[in-house]
């Protein structure tokens, strides 16, 4: 029997609970695609605050360490455990020089490039993790799984991986499910009649505020429902929203599922690549999207999507007029429906588990 074993405690990475969810999606596709005589183990840290006897289906291996000394000890390169075939959906694993001939594999996964790019929204402390660890998969890793093309490309330019990086796409996060009744859900978040959603990082807080105040211009009737997505730096203090903006941080999978669906348009506030798994999210439920011409948004969203072609300066108000003119034409929003419809079906759990797998058996 050949045990993969995946991390699946990123309790202590940078990750936190969306990273812990992806962690849980990935492990369950590995249980259900895993290949005759091949099962799945899932490594937490000890004392975990992870109940029950196992994640994903995948029953729970608790490390000698906990959590936090767990990360530690890997970023300083003690593995502290023998080989094997590791699957990591973070950049957190057990890294150290081996040999495949033995069958010891590990293989990483980078989910964006914040630490690079947008470092002043992440502690200090998880950027220096996270950029020891890439310097340590470079050295050390068998392979680097990324979701798409253009975040390949991106990571190329700061690590040399040669031929290890992997495009293996995700699919969108199974707890984005509707409840048993929605409509009694929409009522309890207070969700307008007719909305836009714009979804962001908490970095794009401000440009969310600017798209929202644009897009209403000259239509009274129009609301806005902001899903802000991660936390604030200690030092940075939170924007107000406008007066007519429902704002909801860090909603669970039935309440985005609840207001994306409902949503008449869904606009992505970013400017650029690092928030490219979120287009996932309007694809599973119907939802027509605008983001930014950027080649990651494009990768996904495809024809489901209008891409805006703007500069940064001037991004939150060519989106908006964007949103205008879809909301203006209904023969248009009825076109992306249909694209949104075609490309939903092309992301599978499945599909990337067993992409996953095919990866440990090329290497």
């Amino acid at each position: 029997m050949t045990t993969l074993r995946v991390i699946a405690d990123v309790g202590f990475s940078a990750g936190g609970e969306p990273g812990a969810a992806f962690a849980r999606d990935i492990t369950t596709s590995l249980v259900l695609t895993a290949p005759a005589n091949c099962d799945v183990e899932a490594l937490i840290g000890a004392g975990s605050a992870e109940g029950g006897s196992e994640i994903g289906g995948a029953p729970i291996v608790r490390a000698a360490l906990a959590s936090r000394e767990l990360a530690v000890a890997w970023q300083l390169g003690v593995t502290l455990s023998g080989g094997g075939l590791i699957h990591s959906p973070s950049l957190l694993a057990p890294l150290k020089r081996h040999s495949r001939s033995d069958g010891d594999q590990t293989t990483v996964t980078v989910r964006d490039l914040d630490a690079w790019r947008h470092p002043a929204s992440l502690r200090p402390v998880d950027v220096a993790w996270t950029k020891a660890m890439l310097r340590r998969a470079r050295k050390s890793a068998d392979a680097v799984v990324v979701a798409t093309h253009a975040l390949a490309g991106r990571l190329t330019e700061i690590a040399d991986f040669g031929d290890r990086i992997r495009v293996i796409p995700v699919a969108p996060p199974t707890d984005l499910l509707l409840p048993t009744d929605p409509e009694a859900h929409s009522r309890s978040l207070g969700l307008p009649k007719r909305y836009v959603a714009i979804a962001c990082h908490v970095r794009n807080r401000a440009l969310a505020e600017q798209i929202s105040k644009k897009v209403r211009l000259g239509d009274d009737e129009l609301s806005v429902v902001i899903l802000q997505r991660g936390a604030l730096a200690e030092t940075t203090s939170q924007p107000s929203p406008e007066p007519s903006d429902l704002v909801i941080v860090d909603a669970d999978g039935a309440t985005r599922a609840v207001i994306i669906s409902r949503a008449e348009i869904f606009v992505l506030a970013a400017d650029g690549g690092d928030e490219a798994e979120l287009l996932l999210e309007p694809l599973a439920v119907g939802t027509p999207v605008a983001h930014l011409a950027d080649a990651a948004y494009a990768e996904i969203a495809q024809d489901a999507a209008v891409g805006v072609v703007a500069a940064h300066s001037d991004l939150a108000a060519a989106l908006a007029e964007t949103t205008q003119r879809l909301l203006a034409d209904e023969s248009e929003l009825s076109r992306r429906r249909i694209a949104v419809a075609d490309r939903q079906r092309l992301f599978s759990w499945r599909e990337t588990g067993e992409q996953i797998w095919r990866l440990h058996a090329d290497l």
